[in-house]
């Protein structure tokens, strides 16, 4: 694999003025990104209670028939466990589109969140003159004084506290 490293470099006539900001720490540690992680986790913690009571009840389920199998025919039998299959698939399928959705939840969320940041990067380039601003990572070198994460993860949580997880369907 070859890489390419660019250089940029500008002259003294045609000066750029670039900000820099630590978009992963912004992410992690804003009042809305933790407020959404939150929501996330009460969330997953309630589906996590309702799968436990599920699959009890399929257990229960599956104890009677057991208990009962010496005494019912075959055929009855078959369609007993025929109904604890479809039952055990149905929840199976159930758990895996509701992980889908707190999934989906999330991400719409999170997307959320990375508009409001680039509302309030936005204010702070123009406050600043910067022509264009950096995500930390795509930075090899480059000063402090460039950096605008504190003064991004301030402005955003002083206006940006929560962001709602909304499950589809609920």
């Amino acid at each position: 694999s070859t890489a390419l490293l660019l250089v940029v470099s500008f002259s003294a006539s045609a000066q750029s003025s670039i900000g820099v900001l630590n978009v992963k720490r912004i992410l992690s540690e804003s009042k809305a990104a933790q407020n959404i992680q939150d929501q996330v986790n009460e969330k997953r913690e309630a589906f996590l209670a309702d799968i436990a009571k599920k699959e009890e009840a399929l257990r229960a389920q599956e104890r009677a028939i057991l208990d009962k199998a010496k005494d019912l025919p075959d055929e009855e039998l078959l369609e007993q466990k025929r109904i604890f299959e479809s039952a055990l698939l149905k929840a199976r399928k159930d758990s895996q589109a509701h992980r889908k959705k707190l999934d989906q939840a999330l991400l719409v969320a999170m997307n959320e969140l990375r508009l409001k940041i680039a509302d309030v990067v936005d204010d702070i380039s123009k406050e600043r003159g910067y022509d264009m601003v950096l995500a930390r990572k795509h930075v090899v070198w480059g000063g402090l004084s460039s950096d605008i994460s504190d003064e991004a993860l301030e402005a955003l949580d002083k206006n940006v506290s929560s962001i709602p997880v909304r499950i589809e369907g609920e």
